[in-house]
Formats: structure tokens, C-alpha cells, sequence
């Protein structure tokens, strides 16, 4: 058997380690929307819901790096089809570790799907392409509207599902095409029923297609689970109208209107992360209003 000399091997342990150190860790691109988040693949699609005319929707795309530390993400060459407007773009780098949010308008009319497509620096997703989809519904339609947590709307009594002592988040707009806002206020009718947690990130909700959230926890106020069936009031102060959806504590949904799912809504979430995603409407809003 031979050996290298001494120095030799200490070359190839110098040209190793300046190999190692040298390396660039790649980045790793994680695209997700809605609350609670979920991941949109690469070809992946996004149905919005149906909304109004005159109050687009304008979407939220949370655009993750997590890659190796020391990774940077860069997303370029963005575009969209002509019914999509980007309202705000990524910034120039993103690290890993930390993410940056993208906002995206569906300003066309009728039913309509259309792309948005980026490149990136990420070795397995050089090219990344997304479909939103959204439909306008005729005017006329009433000025609160409820949304549930896969983006279709709950008719007025309609029905929201989770899990026994799971949280389920509504998300509410304004339809009134600009012209009054909400000012809202939500309670359970059944005193020792589901908790209400209030909305995020206000009460107030703007004529102009931005929601706010509200979360309803399937427990009493002991903290234990609770089954069965429970009407939430959703009241607008201002103009002293109700609204109000039936909370489905555990109990599957029958169909029974547009946008319901019959098993249940597929995304619930526990109570401390609900809190957490609802707080993402923030940034959204504040952005809006900047812009107003």
C-alpha cells in the first residue's frame, strides 16, 4: 500500500476546505397565499372567490426563502396577463430565512383566470408560473360579504365548518362600491357556545374589496371542545343591519348553497396560529390605504 506524503495530503485538506467555504448555498422558493397560508406549487392555481364590480381583489403572495443559510433568493422578469395587476413588487433580494410579500390585482370582469409567471435563481424552479382565478358577480349584491377559508363565499346563514376545538377564520369585504363602509360587531347567540375572537386587524372594513378576519374558536369558555351547531351574528353597526353565518363544530356540511363545501372547509387551523395568520391582513390594508 502507498501513501501520500504528508504535504500533499495537507494541499488536498487546504483546496477542500476552500472548496467548502467557497460554495454558494442555493435558495429554495416557497410561494404561499391565503390564511391560514398554503403553499401555491409551481403551475399551481388560486380561485379567488367572487366579488363585485367596482372592488377587485387584491392578492397577498408571500414569497418564503428557505434555502441554506446564507442563500439568496432573487425573483425577475415578472409579468401577468392583462386582467392581473401587479400593485407591488418583490424587492431585489430576498435571504434566507426571511420572505416578502407580492400583491396582485384581478381587475377583469365576468369569470376570468390569468397568469402570473416570474423567474428565479432557485436550481429546481428557474421558471414559476401561477393562476388566479376570480368572478364578478352583477351589481346588487349586498354589502357584506363572508368568505371562507378556501375563498368561497357563505350566503347569509349559510355554514362554516371545523373540528371540534379548532379554529375556523371568515374573512369579510365591503361591497358597497365605495360608497359606506362596515363597522362591525360579532357575537354567538348561545352564551356557552364557540368563542369569538374578534376581527383583524380592526372592525372597520372599507368599500374598497380589502377584508378584514374574523376567527371563531369551536370551544366554550371552560376551554373545552364543543359539537354541534352554532349561529354567529355578524351586525353592521353603522347602517344596523345583520348578517351571520352557522358555525359547524365537528358536524359535516350538508350542501346547501353556493360556495359550501360538503365535508367542510379543507383549512382549519388551532387557535394560537390562527391569531398569528390574521395579522397578515395588515400589511395589506395599510399598503391600500398608502395608496388611497
Amino acid at each position: 500500500m502507498r501513501y501520500l506524503p504528508a504535504s500533499l495530503l495537507a494541499i488536498g485538506v487546504t483546496l477542500a476546505c476552500h472548496t467548502t467555504a467557497g460554495a454558494v448555498a442555493p435558495p429554495e422558493i416557497v410561494v404561499r397565499y391565503g390564511w391560514p397560508a398554503a403553499v401555491v406549487p409551481n403551475g399551481g392555481g388560486i380561485d379567488l372567490g367572487t366579488t363585485t364590480p367596482g372592488n377587485p381583489f387584491t392578492v397577498a403572495l408571500t414569497f418564503a426563502n428557505e434555502g441554506a443559510d446564507g442563500s439568496t433568493l432573487h425573483v425577475t422578469d415578472v409579468s401577468s396577463s392583462s386582467g392581473l395587476t401587479v400593485m407591488q413588487d418583490l424587492p431585489a433580494a430576498i435571504d434566507a430565512g426571511t420572505s416578502a410579500v407580492m400583491l396582485v390585482q384581478c381587475n377583469a370582469t365576468g369569470t376570468y383566470t390569468g397568469t402570473v409567471a416570474f423567474t428565479t435563481d432557485d436550481p429546481d424552479e428557474g421558471y414559476y408560473e401561477i393562476d388566479l382565478a376570480c368572478s364578478i358577480a352583477s351589481s346588487g349584491a349586498p354589502g357584506m360579504r363572508v368568505v371562507n377559508s378556501s375563498g368561497k363565499v357563505v350566503p347569509n346563514g349559510g355554514g362554516v365548518y371545523a373540528p371540534s376545538g379548532d379554529t375556523a377564520v371568515v374573512h369579510i369585504f365591503d361591497d358597497a362600491g365605495g360608497k359606506q363602509p362596515l363597522k362591525l360587531s360579532a357575537s354567538a347567540n348561545d352564551p356557552d357556545g364557540p368563542q369569538v375572537m374578534g376581527f383583524q386587524p380592526d372592525d372597520m372594513v372599507a368599500a374598497d374589496g380589502l377584508p378584514v378576519s374574523l376567527a371563531v374558536v369551536c370551544e366554550d369558555g371552560e376551554g373545552e371542545p364543543l359539537t354541534g351547531i352554532y349561529p354567529i351574528t355578524l351586525t353592521d353597526v353603522l347602517n344596523e343591519t345583520n348578517s351571520g353565518f352557522s358555525l359547524y363544530c365537528g358536524v359535516p356540511l350538508a350542501d346547501s348553497g353556493e360556495g359550501l363545501p360538503s365535508t367542510g372547509a379543507p383549512s382549519t387551523l388551532t387557535l394560537g396560529a390562527a391569531l398569528g395568520l390574521l395579522t397578515a391582513g395588515l400589511g395589506l390594508r395599510s399598503f391600500a390605504r398608502r395608496r388611497a
